[in-house]
């Protein structure tokens, strides 16, 4: 909390009395400290934050903002200014600093690109070309699709491919 000014009178509800010297009694004003707390995705493109900003006044709570991959990539933490490690779960909610506030802070959700799985190629098809593509066994790879580890399936197609 701030403590800007003395007053003589007391005109407003968040003005406090206290005894300044014996016999003699002051106002004090106390004004609750605000604090703006920004999330940012990096890379841009790779996911988005929401909410991006919020500001906490005096004792609240702050809400935390939560982290959203976009097609094609992950999330990997969360990291402070100096870039440091300070969430790996894609909610967070920042930590208060030794005198129990909030301070101003940015927060910079991370993601990283998904590898894009290549195409499952076929051992057991000799033929150099799709001459023989009524052939029985070029079909048996179209009923067995093959699941990557990101859960896409694959599946051969009548031309080979």
């Amino acid at each position: 909390m701030l403590f800007p000014y003395w007053s003589s009178s007391a005109s407003s509800a968040s003005q406090h009395n206290y005894d300044i010297v014996e016999g003699a009694v002051g106002v004090i004003k106390v004004i609750d400290k605000e604090v703006a707390i920004k999330y940012q995705a990096s890379p841009t493109g790779g996911g988005t934050v929401d909410p991006a900003e919020e500001t906490v006044k005096g004792d609240a709570d702050a809400t935390g903002s939560t982290a959203t991959a976009n097609p094609g990539y992950k999330f990997i933490n969360w990291t402070n200014s100096a870039d440091t490690e300070v969430g790996t779960d894609a909610a967070f909610k920042p930590a208060r600093v030794a005198d129990g506030k909030y301070e101003t802070a940015t927060y910079t959700a991370t993601f990283t690109a998904t590898p894009i799985p290549k195409p499952v190629s076929s051992d057991d098809d000799d033929d150099d070309d799709a001459d023989n593509a009524d052939d029985a066994d070029d079909d048996d790879d179209a009923d067995n699709p093959v699941a990557t580890a990101d859960g896409v399936v694959l599946r051969k197609h009548d031309d080979g491919r």
